[in-house]
C-alpha cells in the first residue's frame, strides 16, 4: 500500500475487510520464507532508540512478573459486573506487583500527586467488549490516594463516542477526571518514523504534552490483522494514523516500532489486562459466540510479556474449544512480539515470564 494512500482513520470493517484481504494475497511461498522478524528486522541500536529501561520489569535474573488474579465471581451470566470483587482483584494485583504492604503504598511507589496520568482505554469495540468501567474506577481510586488531583487524570481513546458508548462519559471541563478523544489536544506536527515499514506516524499531545505517566489498561481479545489485540496494539489509539501500521502488510510488526516511541516507553508506568471476558475468536468486533468468562485482571510492567501471556490465555481457549491446537495465524502469529523483545521493550520468551496467579 503506497503511503498516500493510507487512511489516518478506518472504521473496524475497514480494518477487518484489509486484513482478510492482506491474507488471501499472501502466497504460501511468501508466508514461508519470511523470517521471524521480517525482512526488516533492523537491530534496536540502529534505530537511535534507547532500550526501554524496564527496572522494576526485569529482575536481575533477566525474568518479567506478571500478576494474575482470578475470581469465579466477578462477572455473572448477562454480563453482570461485580464491581467489589473487580476493585478487590485489581488491589491484590497491585500491591502484589510492587510488593508493597497496602493499596496505597503500592499505588505511591509508582506514582506522586505532582503526576498528570494517562489512563489509556480500549473502547472500539463497543460497550460489550471495552475496558470495564469497573476497572478504571479502581484506579482513579488508587491515584487519588496518593493524591493525584481528579482533573490530572486524563482517560483517553480513539474517539469521544467510543468513550461514551463504552461507560467512560467525555469531559473536558476544569473539574473531575478528564475524558477525551486523542485530537481533542491536537497531534505533533513532527511524524515519529517507523522503521520497519518507513511509515510515518503522529502522536496525540495528550500522550506527548499533557501527561507525566500513562497507565495502559487494555482489553484481551483477537485481531484478524495482528493476531491479537492487548497492551501494546492498545497505542494505536495514541496516534493520529493507525490505518499507517495496519496497511503495513499483514504482520504488523510496526507495532513493536510504534511502542519504541519515546513517550510511549518512558511514561507508562503501569500495565492493566482487563481479562474478565476475553474473546478468543473474530476479533476486533464483538462476538458473542466467542467470549468467555475467564475472570482475570493482569498487571505488570512489561508490555512485551503482557502480550505473551495474553496470547497463551487465547491459546488455550481455543484448544479446549477444538478439542485440538488452535493457534493464532494472523499477523505471522502476532509476530509484533517478536519484533518489541527485538528492540528490549520486554521480555519475549514464555520460559523467562512469571506468572503468579492469585484468587478472590
Amino acid at each position: 500500500m503506497k503511503k498516500d494512500k493510507i487512511k489516518d482513520e478506518m472504521s473496524l470493517e475497514e480494518i477487518e475487510a484489509e486484513a482478510r484481504e492482506m491474507l488471501r494475497g499472501m502466497s504460501r511461498r511468501e508466508f514461508l520464507s519470511r523470517s521471524i522478524y521480517g525482512a526488516c528486522g533492523i537491530a534496536a541500536a540502529s534505530l537511535g532508540w534507547s532500550r526501554l529501561g524496564l527496572g522494576k520489569a526485569l529482575a536481575a535474573s533477566g525474568t518479567s512478573s506478571i500478576i494474575q488474579v482470578r475470581s469465579n465471581n466477578a462477572v455473572a451470566p448477562g454480563p453482570s459486573y461485580n464491581a467489589p470483587v473487580i476493585h478487590q482483584m485489581l488491589d491484590r494485583a497491585v500491591t502484589r506487583l510492587t510488593g508493597q504492604d497496602s493499596v496505597e503504598a503500592a499505588w505511591g511507589s509508582l506514582f506522586s500527586k505532582d503526576d498528570t496520568v494517562g489512563i489509556k482505554v480500549s473502547c472500539i469495540a463497543g460497550a460489550n467488549c471495552s475496558t470495564r468501567p469497573e476497572l478504571v474506577e479502581r484506579i482513579i481510586e488508587g491515584l487519588k490516594l496518593v493524591g493525584v488531583k481528579e482533573n490530572n487524570i486524563i482517560i483517553y481513546e480513539r474517539h469521544d463516542r467510543e468513550l461514551d458508548r463504552a461507560g467512560f462519559p467525555v469531559n473536558k471541563g476544569k473539574t473531575g477526571v478528564r475524558a477525551y478523544e486523542r485530537r481533542y489536544p491536537g497531534y505533533e506536527s513532527e511524524p515519529v518514523k517507523l522503521p520497519t515499514r518507513d511509515y510515518e506516524i503522529y502522536l496525540s499531545k495528550v500522550l506527548t504534552q499533557e501527561i507525566t505517566a500513562l497507565i495502559n489498561v487494555p482489553i484481551l481479545k483477537t485481531h484478524v490483522a495482528s493476531g491479537i489485540t492487548c497492551a501494546m496494539k492498545n497505542h494505536l489509539g495514541s496516534i493520529k494514523n493507525p490505518g499507517a501500521i495496519h496497511g503495513a502488510g499483514n504482520d504488523m510488526e510496526g507495532i513493536g516500532d510504534l511502542n519504541a516511541a519515546g513517550p510511549i516507553r518512558e511514561k507508562t508506568r503501569l500495565i492493566i489486562c482487563d481479562a474478565l471476558r476475553p474473546l478468543y475468536n473474530r476479533g476486533p468486533s464483538d462476538d458473542p459466540r466467542y467470549r468467555w468468562l475467564y475472570q482475570g485482571v493482569l498487571a505488570t510492567f512489561d508490555p512485551v510479556a503482557m502480550d505473551v501471556m495474553g496470547k497463551e490465555i487465547i491459546e488455550a481457549k481455543r484448544k479446549e474449544e477444538l478439542g485440538a491446537d488452535w493457534p493464532i495465524r494472523n499477523g505471522r502469529n502476532a509476530c509484533h512480539i517478536n519484533r518489541a523483545a527485538e528492540l528490549g521493550l520486554g521480555q519475549g520468551e514464555r520460559a523467562q515470564i512469571n506468572l503468579i496467579t492469585l484468587k478472590v
